[in-house]
Formats: C-alpha cells, structure tokens, sequence
C-alpha cells in the first residue's frame, strides 16, 4: 500500500468543543462504518520547517484518528484558530523598515487566507502522519497519535522563537533613538501570541485529562491509567502496566507529550503576561517624558518669545528697528541673549531620535537669525 493511501485525510475549520455523542455511537455501531478504535490529540502547527524554518502560519484545533472495522484509517483536523506573520513597512529614524505583525486569520473577509492556511496544515499532517505510517506494523493508531502530540509539542519552540523576536523588538523600540509606530504592532503581536498559548494550553489539558479520548473505544485503558497517574482515585481498575496493552507505552508518551505542551504554553503565557506589563510600565515612562519635554519646551518659548516681546513692547519696536547703529544693538542685546540662551538649551536638552533632529535643526536656526541681525547692524554702521 502506497504511503498516500495509508490514511484518509480531512480539514476543517470548526469550534473548539468536541462533540463526543456522535464519535460515542460510531464506536457502538457494527459493521465496516463502525469505530474499532480512536484518539482525539491536540494540533499546534507551524510551516517553519518546510518553509526553510521561518515561520509563516501557525494554527491550533485538534485531531480526530479513527479506524474502521474495515481497517481503513481517517484523520480529520479541525482548526479552532489560526495566524499568519505579516511584513508591515515602519520608520525609524526616518528610514523604512520591514518588521513583522502576527494577525489572527478569521472570517468571511479572509476567505484565501484560510484557505490557504487549511491547504498548508494539511499538506504538512499528511506527509508527516504518512511518513511514519509507511513503516507499517500493527498498533499504527497510537503510534501516530504519539507522533502527532510530539509534533505540536516541538511547535512550541517556534513560538518562543517569535516571542523572543517581539520581545527583543519591544527593547530596541522602546529607545527613544529607535522609537517607533512598531511599538504598538509588538503589543498587538504579544496579546496574540497570549491568545494563541492559552488556545493550545487549553487543548492539551483538555486531551490528557480526557486520555486522548480512548475511553470512548477502551473504558478499561483510560480509567486503569488515571489510577496510574493518580493513585487517590476511587474505581475499581488496577494501574494501568506495561503487559495491559501491547500500545500502552505509545499512548503514555503521547499524554506526556500533551502534558509538556501544556506546560509549555503556560510558561509562555506567563512571560508574555510579564513582557506586556513591562510594555505598560515603559509606556507610561515614555508619556511623562513627553511632558516632561513638553514643559522644557513651553519655558524655552516663553524665553525665547516672551523676554524679545516684552523689550519691544517697553522700548518700542520703532526706536529698536532697524539696528542700523551700535546703540540700537546694545538696546537690542537682551533679545539676542534670550533667543541665543533659548537655542543653546534646546540644542543641549534636545531628545533623541528624529524629534531631537528638529530641535537641534531649530536651535541652528535661531543663532543664524541672531548672527544675521549682528551682521546687518555692524553693515548699516559702516555706511
């Protein structure tokens, strides 16, 4: 049998509740449609190593594997939410920059998206779920429900990789020579991210609680292995062991493969937690240095407007215009000294990055105004 043919694969996008009454009664019905066993296993899936590691798509749902009476084997994926990364162009410091965004992909406006998203997860299941399946041998169901569960499980590493990408984008942004509009696309990506490990906590509690759902085919298995794992449960099955079934430890590792996912996903959500109040902290950081810049810049206005308003208005700007003579710049020189003092604070105070450039250019330009008016007084004297 050709590896293709091995498994019958489906994909759908649907809700996250598995409806166990319909699975419950294929399992009871006779004949080649009916259930002869079954696992339910947690899907997180990223495109990151066809795609030459770089992760493009990344989704979360679950997987059905089912075998027939007949003997014929179905896996049908279903996918509760999916995300795709995005370059957006940003500026900083003025120059253009690509940087990344990742976007939930929903709804009826993104009907390619998904459809591509769907293409590409079941692409992918199938090479991988038909890879291990060519080798053939009995017992192939747990087997690749073990595969299945190991697979989502090393999923986890690309979405630390992301996470540490935005958070080392929320650093450099959050300088004030690197700020930029990609501040506020890494938090939006972060609470994605957020969304998007509670998802896959959730499905892998779920399925190890539930025992991949092999109870629906095999009471004994399921009930015998929660006793094994927690010895204070009333029922009246032994401890599951290794002689119980010739599959067990296959079916054990792919719990455990659900309990690190698990696991896994918590921690990342507690240090996204922990990265978005930090990203609360420097904001509120950098809106009092916004004020704190803001005042600087009123006292320099009011220095640099108000003293040369307030010497005209006393001398008059008659008896000061033009400065065609040394007294008339003498008069004049406290006008100079306030708009020079103005542009020597600006220049010094002035902040970093791009709104830094524009102070320091504005400072530039009032001691050349200053200069120039100098300039024209001693010109008119000589003549």
């Amino acid at each position: 049998m050709p590896a293709s043919a091995l498994f019958a694969v489906s994909i759908e996008s649907g809700n996250a509740r598995i409806a166990t009454s319909p699975l419950r009664e294929l399992c009871k019905r006779e004949g080649p449609d009916g259930v002869k066993d079954l696992r339910i296993v947690p899907l997180l899936y990223s495109d990151g190593r066809r795609d030459h590691d770089r992760t493009t798509r990344i989704a979360v749902g679950y997987c059905r594997l089912l075998q027939l009476n007949s003997g014929a084997l179905k896996l049908s994926i279903v996918l509760q939410d999916s995300w795709k990364l995005e370059d957006i162009p940003v500026f900083i410091e003025g120059v253009q920059n690509d940087f990344q965004v990742l976007r939930q992909v929903h709804g009826a406006g993104q009907k390619q998206d998904v459809q591509e998203m769907e293409s590409s997860v079941q692409h992918d299941l199938e090479k991988l779920v038909n890879e291990n399946a060519s080798h053939g041998g009995e017992y192939l169901l747990p087997r690749v429900a073990k595969t299945l569960c190991e697979s989502s499980r090393d999923v986890m590493t690309a979405v630390r990789d992301l996470r540490y990408k935005f958070e080392s984008g929320l650093a450099l942004s959050s300088l004030e020579a690197h700020a930029s509009d990609s501040y506020t696309h890494i938090v939006a990506s972060l609470l994605q991210i957020n969304v998007l490990c509670g998802r896959a906590s959730d499905q892998a509690r779920e399925a190890s609680r539930e025992g991949l759902w092999v109870y629906l085919c095999d009471r004994e298995v399921y009930h015998s292995y929660r006793k094994l794992q927690d010895p204070t449960i009333l029922n009246d099955f032994e401890p599951a062991t290794f002689g119980m079934r010739p599959w067990i430890r296959s079916h054990d590792a792919a719990i455990r493969q659900c309990v690190q996912l698990q696991q896994q996903a918590e921690m990342e959500t507690i240090a996204i937690q922990s990265l978005i109040s930090s990203a609360t902290g420097i904001s509120s950081s950098r809106e009092a240095d916004a004020q704190s810049r803001f005042n600087l810049l009123v006292a320099l206005l009011s220095i640099g407007i108000g003293i040369p308003g307030l010497f005209l208005a006393m001398y008059g700007a008659s008896e000061l215009l033009p400065l065609d003579s040394m007294g008339k710049l003498l008069l004049f020189a406290p006008v100079l000294v306030s708009l020079l003092g103005a542009a020597v604070i600006a220049w010094w105070k002035a902040p970093r990055g791009r709104l830094g450039k524009l102070w320091k250019q504005c400072a530039a330009l009032t001691v050349v105004i200053c200069a120039f008016m100098v300039g024209c007084a001693w010109y008119f004297q000589r003549l």
